[in-house]
């Protein structure tokens, strides 16, 4: 999982979320560079697929250690009922 950015004038950027083994790749827009940003688009997978389908794809997750990434519990955890679905691993760049 990464953030791209554009120009430092636009507060817009995108997350991916990039599977290896099948050089799958989601991508979203997010109005800004936030943690909040990020919950969001969680919410919204945990909304649209099937529980059972979350947790294959989102067993573990790895990305950087971007601020925008630092609000462990709403990546993990399920978001109404706090369920712990997945874990997050930051890389050390």
């Amino acid at each position: 999982m990464d953030t791209v950015e554009g120009k430092q004038s636009d507060s817009k950027c995108i997350l991916t979320l990039f599977w290896r083994n099948s050089n799958f790749i989601l991508i979203f827009l997010l109005e800004n560079q936030t943690a909040d940003e990020v919950t969001k688009v969680f919410e919204y997978l945990q909304q649209t697929l099937l529980e059972d389908d979350y947790k294959k794809l989102f067993q573990v997750i790895l990305t950087n250690n971007g601020h925008e990434f630092f609000d462990v519990t709403n990546i993990e955890c399920h978001h109404k009922t706090g369920e712990v679905l997945s874990k997050i691993f930051y890389c050390d760049l």
